[in-house]
């Protein structure tokens, strides 16, 4: 295969965002080449959908102003990247209620979720195995 199909969406992180970047993912997920439509079932492309929706909305309720979506099919993984303008880690401290139930998410559908330090901010990255039916997870 070539070069591998790569997604990316700049958002300015206000509302409507979330949405926008998960309606990107799975068109693209759709359009796939054909070299790669075997490496992606219906279950994976809606973890994939999943993680986007939670990383992006972790990005966008916690990170001032833009944040940018990366997504990359390069088998026998989907790699989704969220960069955003605040430097501090993406989990939160530890505290009773919901906080952090998404990355929570993230971490147990993929194989486990990255924060690294970036130009103005961070990146997170968490990414899935993917491969022909069953062969994943």
């Amino acid at each position: 295969m070539d070069d591998p199909p790569v997604l990316v969406v700049r958002m300015d992180g206000r509302a409507g965002s979330v949405h926008r970047a998960g309606r990107a993912a799975r068109a693209f997920l759709d359009a796939l080449p054909a070299p790669y439509e075997g490496e992606m079932d219906e279950r994976v492309a809606e973890d994939v959908v999943l993680i986007v929706t939670e990383l992006t909305s972790n990005a966008c309720r916690h990170a001032p102003g833009p944040c940018t979506l990366r997504v990359t099919v390069e088998p026998p993984y989907v790699d989704v990247a969220v960069a955003d303008s605040d430097p501090h880690g993406a989990f939160p401290p530890a505290a009773p209620g919901p906080a952090g139930y998404g990355l929570r998410i993230v971490s147990r559908l993929s194989e486990g979720v990255e924060v690294r330090p970036a130009p103005g901010g961070k990146v997170v990255r968490a990414a899935l195995r993917v491969g022909p039916a069953g062969a994943s997870g």
